[in-house]
């Protein structure tokens, strides 16, 4: 029951500025700290929606946080202004990435967390306010994985690379191999795995193979290979049972098969017939003992690649083709009308 009079008004105003100004006098004395900020008008609803007198006293706080002064409390015991401020969805991410990273993230100078308990579970008030009155963004692991990328990733040292595969292993939506009601992780296609040059792959091609091996323990084997998980890394627990979830392992025939031999039945290497012979053999022995995902991701390479020496019935010419353009002649089916038709 406050009446509107210019008593009442310059009383209100009055407040507005004393309540403005404290901020800067608490921060001083070290205690501006988020308590301190949910005893602030921050009531969006209640100021914007509502008739009241006091709307000045909320107009003239926001001004205050949404300047260029640092009140804003971070992560690091610290202040912030709202331009250079972020707010976290998840603890882990204020301890992967510090503001040197967001920075390079989001194209900024200076940048901070705030503090780690202003969330939608602890502070859901003061986390809506200081998203929609001070415009501060909040990024959850989704959008740290969209602004991800190959520069990002190559000015990062070995231990920070651990401790961000450390981080995958629990969000495992970034990384997931897609389904029928679920859309592929986005890191499945981004340059997150370090090899031993330093250089930086996606875990999968295009066509989802992998695109680099952990460490084999015989040398002779591991140079075959030109793409290798960095020791220090492969080495490390956590980051190793990160990639083993990833589906990242240590070369064996299949590897073998589809980085080495198969490749060469692309390239127009010309292949002597009893190397074919060779090669037909040790696909047919993988084949029989690797497990059901491993030995599709093979028939499936096979199936596009002109590896089967095949005879033209009409000119007797030899040359190799993919499995779906041959036919089996009268020695593996005793029917010699097959070679008049095919």
């Amino acid at each position: 029951n406050i009446r509107e009079n210019d008593w009442n008004q310059e009383l209100i105003n009055e407040t507005a500025r004393l309540v403005s100004d404290s901020i800067v006098k608490i921060r001083n004395m070290n205690l501006l700290d988020v308590e301190f900020l949910k005893t602030l008008p921050i009531d969006s609803e209640h100021f914007t929606k509502e008739k009241t007198p006091f709307r000045p006293i909320f107009e003239a706080v926001k001004k205050k946080l949404s300047s260029n002064e640092a009140l804003l409390p971070t992560y690091d015991n610290s202040y912030i202004d709202g331009n250079h401020a972020f707010i976290a969805r998840g603890r882990d991410l204020c301890s992967l990435l510090t503001g040197e990273q967001l920075d390079l993230l989001f194209n900024k100078k200076g940048s901070r967390w705030l503090d780690e308990n202003i969330t939608e579970d602890r502070m859901p008030e003061l986390r809506k306010y200081l998203i929609e009155e001070i415009n501060i963004r909040e990024i959850d692991p989704e959008l740290f994985a969209r602004q991800f990328d190959g520069e990002f990733a190559l000015k990062q040292s070995d231990i920070w690379v651990i401790e961000f595969y450390a981080f995958l292993l629990d969000h495992n939506a970034l990384w997931r191999k897609g389904s029928s009601w679920e859309r592929p992780g986005l890191l499945r296609l981004k340059p997150i795995i370090r090899l031993d040059n330093n250089s930086h792959v996606p875990p999968f091609d295009d066509r989802g193979f992998v695109n680099a091996y952990l460490p084999h323990p015989d040398h002779s084997v591991r140079k075959m290979f030109p793409r290798i998980v960095k020791d220090s890394i492969a080495l490390n627990k956590k980051a190793r049972g990160f990639l083993e979830s990833l589906g990242i392992t240590e070369p064996d025939n299949v590897a073998a098969l589809l980085e080495i031999i198969l490749p060469t039945y692309k390239n127009g290497t010309k292949i002597p017939e009893h190397e074919n012979l060779q090669h037909v053999e040790w696909i047919l022995k993988t084949l029989d003992g690797c497990e059901s995902s491993r030995r599709n991701t093979l028939l499936e390479e096979i199936a596009r690649t002109r590896l089967l020496f095949a005879v033209n019935a009409s000119n007797q010419q030899k040359e190799y083709k993919t499995p779906a353009e041959i036919h089996l002649g009268e020695k593996y089916t005793g029917n010699s009308s097959l070679a008049i038709f095919f």
